[in-house]
C-alpha cells in the first residue's frame, strides 16, 4: 500500500494508508496518524481545572480507540501533583492507565501543554465502548485545563 499524504496528491513508497488526524503531513512514524479505514474522532477542548470526564463516545458496531492527549493548562494556587486514569466503559485492552501532570504554583503560570501519544492506540475491548480519561482537580485558584482527547472509530 502507498502511504497517503495530506493535502497532497503524491505518496512516497511502501507502507500503511495512514490519514492525520490534524491535517499534517503523514511520514511513516507520525503517532497522529489513524488507519485510513476508521473515522478520525476528537472530544474537547474542554476545562478540567475542577476535575472531570472527557470521553471518546461509543458508536455501535464500532470499536474506539484512543491515540492521544493533549493537556493546555495554568498552574494554580498551590503547586501539585495530580493523575488522570484513561479507561474504557467495557475495558481497555490491557488495562487502565494512569498519566502524571504537575501543576506549578500560580495561576497565571503557563507551563509547556502536555502532549501524550499512544502508540500503538489504547483500544476498547470491544464495539460500543467509550475510551474516557477522569482527571483530577487541578487545584485551588487554578486558571484553566483545557483538556483535548484524539483517536479513531473501527
Amino acid at each position: 500500500m502507498a502511504e497517503v499524504v495530506v493535502g497532497s496528491t503524491a505518496s512516497s513508497g511502501v507502507g500503511t494508508a495512514l490519514i492525520g488526524v490534524d491535517a499534517t503531513t503523514v511520514g511513516g512514524n507520525d503517532r497522529s496518524a489513524v488507519p485510513a479505514d476508521a473515522t478520525a474522532i476528537s472530544t474537547g477542548p474542554t476545562d478540567l481545572k475542577a476535575g472531570g470526564t472527557i470521553t471518546l463516545a461509543a458508536v455501535s458496531g464500532k470499536t474506539t480507540c484512543m491515540t492521544g492527549i493533549v493537556i493546555d493548562y495554568h498552574g494554580a494556587t498551590a503547586a501539585s501533583v495530580i493523575t488522570g486514569l484513561v479507561s474504557g466503559g467495557n475495558l481497555l485492552v490491557g488495562g487502565a492507565r494512569v498519566i502524571i501532570v504537575p501543576v506549578p504554583i500560580g495561576a497565571t503560570v503557563v507551563p509547556e501543554k502536555i502532549i501524550i501519544q499512544y502508540d500503538p492506540p489504547l483500544v476498547a475491548v470491544g464495539t460500543n465502548a467509550t475510551v474516557t480519561l477522569l482527571m483530577d482537580s487541578f487545584g485551588a485558584g487554578a486558571g484553566v485545563a483545557n483538556v483535548t482527547v484524539n483517536g479513531y472509530q473501527r
